[in-house]
């Protein structure tokens, strides 16, 4: 065994997690203590290991490494602690071969940097400018990395190349295996290295406060997110609406039944033309979308499939849609579960594309009219339900949430489909 690479191994880990490593300044000794499980290896009952360790002791002692002390009545035979010299560390890094950790976090900071040196600023979405700064002022004062950003620098390096890519192609829709071989050359890269630790940045920085561990999107809904998808999204929904792609004019008002459109035609959208339009629908669940154009739609009325979190093609056709119909009075309305991810759902449709929206079916009225389908709650949803009386964006809300929580229930949007 190679007790000497052990024993500054075991002495520089300690180091840096030490003051004297985060600010330089500290009079505690960076030590081990031999008679301990610091260092099991030093066995005293074993008296060729012993004379082998204290030799090796000795000998990085001679050079200025490291300092010790006898065990009290045991000296020449048992020594009981050992620290590092400080003030010529950096043999110890030398002779262990260590790239020094202070020197690694120069390296990460250097790469942190160079990302938005390198991405035209309007490119960067908020999240990825606010996860960058944050990471990199913690590691600057901690000198450590956090829990958002690995050890390894060419893992740093693979995360940082996707955030690039989804700054870059903000519009685009990604396939996730065709995402990874174009990264990395391997179709099973991203899902294996990137994935979990991208989905935990985009759930802390761009969905913090609509996410919990409560009533928390699929890892697939928050990838889509920032357009990294499985298979090739659609856009479904059903009105008398034109739209104009890539300058030519396509009536959809034929599809009485609905249609769908994928992310190319999204993207080619220029115009759109609204025949006798006074409401935009959207609808959370996919059984409820379909079974309300069979039995409820009108003749004014688009109802759209909204899903979960829209993905950034369901946002540019949202916002194509309310652009080009601000010019008319057309009520924008839409449909989620009476639940902490519909009342979510909704916030965040109505804070980011369409300030005018408005809650359909989403009030005090439905819920107490649809008491034999509650679902009750426990103490933790309870709690997650209660911070959102505290968030303005959820003021709209405010009587529903009281309501719920005096019934310790909430309504899912397929109870309606019993009674309709």
């Amino acid at each position: 065994m190679d007790y000497k690479n052990l024993l500054l191994n075991r002495l520089l880990d300690k180091y840096e997690k030490s003051k004297s490593y985060i600010d330089g300044v500290s009079n505690r000794r960076i030590l081990i203590n031999m008679l301990s499980k610091d260092f099991l290896e030093y066995d005293i009952e074993k008296p060729e290991i012993k004379e082998l360790i204290n030799s090796i002791i000795f000998e990085l002692k001679d050079i200025g490494c490291i300092d010790f002390e006898w065990k009290r009545f045991e000296k020449g035979n048992i020594i009981e602690k050992v620290w590092l010299n400080l003030e010529n560390i950096k043999l110890a890094y030398e002779i262990t071969k260590r790239q020094p950790k202070r020197d690694k976090i120069e390296n990460i900071l250097e790469l942190l940097e160079g990302f938005l040196n390198e991405v035209q600023e309007e490119k960067v979405p908020e999240f990825i400018k606010n996860y960058i700064s944050e990471t990199y002022n913690y590691i600057k004062t901690k000198k450590k990395t956090g829990v958002f950003i690995p050890e390894d620098i060419n893992q740093i390096q693979a995360l940082l190349k996707a955030l690039k890519e989804i700054c870059n192609n903000k519009e685009q829709e990604n396939l996730e295996r065709v995402f990874s071989i174009k990264l990395y050359g391997d179709s099973k890269y991203f899902e294996r290295n990137i994935k979990k630790r991208l989905i935990d940045i985009i759930k802390k920085y761009a969905l913090d406060e609509f996410v919990d561990e409560i009533d928390k999107p699929s890892d697939d809904e928050i990838l889509s997110i920032v357009g990294i998808v499985k298979n090739p999204e659609e856009i479904s929904f059903c009105g008398n609406i034109g739209l104009k792609i890539r300058d030519t004019l396509v009536d959809f008002s034929v599809f009485k039944d609905g249609i769908s459109i994928n992310s190319k035609t999204v993207k080619d959208i220029n115009g759109i033309e609204f025949y006798g339009i006074n409401k935009v629908l959207f609808i959370e669940n996919k059984t409820n979308y379909y079974n309300y154009i069979l039995k409820n739609k009108k003749d004014d009325e688009i109802i759209i499939y909204h899903g979960g979190f829209y993905s950034p093609t369901k946002e540019t056709f949202f916002t194509k849609l309310y652009n080009y119909s601000k010019d008319k009075n057309i009520e924008y309305l839409h449909w989620s579960d009476i639940d902490i991810g519909g009342f979510r759902i909704f916030v965040r449709l109505k804070k980011n594309i369409i300030p005018s929206l408005k809650p359909y079916m989403m009030d005090e009225k439905t819920f107490i009219e649809n008491k034999k389908y509650w679902m009750t709650f426990d103490k933790r949803y309870e709690e997650s339900l209660m911070k959102l009386l505290k968030n303005p964006d959820y003021e709209l809300f405010y009587g529903l949430i009281n309501l719920m929580l005096q019934n310790k229930a909430r309504l899912e949007q397929e109870a309606y489909l019993v009674s309709w």
